[in-house]
């Protein structure tokens, strides 16, 4: 995993998607939060689309003279929505007009493409659960499988962190989300468990040349829990408070199940298909899509997607 040669996600500038109806409201409160203790630049983008419709929106001349065109009508009232969050995070309520960038279009182009041109470290997004923006159709896939930054979800209203989960599994994205974690608690103030899970199906009974066999868990578990230990002997702590776990099992049932006692999960993926669930590999597309706590998802830079 080589932790010391990799450092935490420098987050400088924080996209978080606006929904109507105040869905989204704690993923703009928690924007808000990053956004000062990272000291970090923050926009909020609104899509006016539907979800899996290509269109272009083309309001009439008279329209926008009028400001009765669309965009304007959206705009006007996001930004009284987008004000009131602002009272919430004890921010003057003016800032909603600078902050707020409405764009027609498909939602997962926009926020995929305005993710782009921004530069984003982080794109915040709310609840990936019952949600009819992001509600695992169109938008959440596209969005999920070609996002180029780290992502992050809000499924509530925003809490205090304290107690971070980072899944590890020697992988150069596993050692970003856990230097990221000890970057965050060591800001916030938290503390880290480093958690490693070693999966036993691959090691259940094959058929090899009509020959049935077992591979040996009880080797491969000494083998990866000696690694686990070496690699986390190295890792820079920054004198954050933190411990470690090594346990057998489905990693994504273990994460969400050790997920209910911490504050924010984070972990790496490294998939690469054109398939949402490989691109942002199985194990988080499984843990955001079912997370009920902040989970942050981050990519090595370098990572680049296959194309189908």
């Amino acid at each position: 995993m080589k932790q010391e040669t990799i450092n935490a996600l420098n987050i400088q500038r924080i996209l978080v998607a606006l929904e109507a109806g105040g869905h989204s409201d704690g993923a703009v409160l928690r924007a808000l939060e990053l956004s000062e203790l990272f000291d970090a630049r923050v926009e909020v983008v609104h899509a006016v689309g539907a979800p899996g419709v290509r269109w272009e929106l083309v309001p009439t001349p008279m329209a926008v003279a009028s400001r009765m065109d669309p965009i304007t009508l959206v705009r006007e009232k996001l930004v009284d929505q987008l004000g009131e969050v602002l009272v919430q995070s004890r921010r003057p309520r003016e800032r909603a007009e600078e902050l707020l960038n409405v764009v027609a279009g498909q939602p997962a182009a926009v926020l995929v493409d305005r993710a782009k041109e921004f530069r984003a470290d982080v794109l915040v997004l709310g609840a990936l659960r019952k949600r009819r923006l992001l509600d695992l159709g169109s938008t959440a896939r596209g969005v999920l499988a070609k996002a180029p930054c780290a992502i992050w979800t809000e499924p509530q209203k925003p809490a205090p962190i304290k107690k971070i989960l980072a899944a590890v599994d020697f992988s150069p994205e596993s050692a970003l989300a856990l230097a990221t974690a000890v970057e965050f608690a060591r800001r916030s103030g938290g503390r880290v468990r480093a958690l490693q899970v070693l999966d036993p199906r691959p090691f259940a009974m094959d058929d090899w040349y009509g020959v049935g066999h077992f591979a040996s868990l009880d080797e491969a578990r000494r083998a990866t829990q000696e690694e686990f230990e070496k690699e986390m002997a190295r890792v820079n702590w920054k004198g954050v408070p933190h411990d470690m776990e090594f346990v057998i099992g489905t990693p994504e049932l273990q994460i969400q199940e050790q997920a209910e006692s911490h504050d924010l999960v984070l972990l790496g993926t490294h998939g690469r298909s054109a398939f949402t669930s490989a691109v942002l590999g199985s194990v988080a597309y499984s843990v955001l899509v079912h997370a009920a706590k902040p989970t942050l998802v981050v990519r090595v830079p370098s990572r680049e997607f296959a194309h189908a």
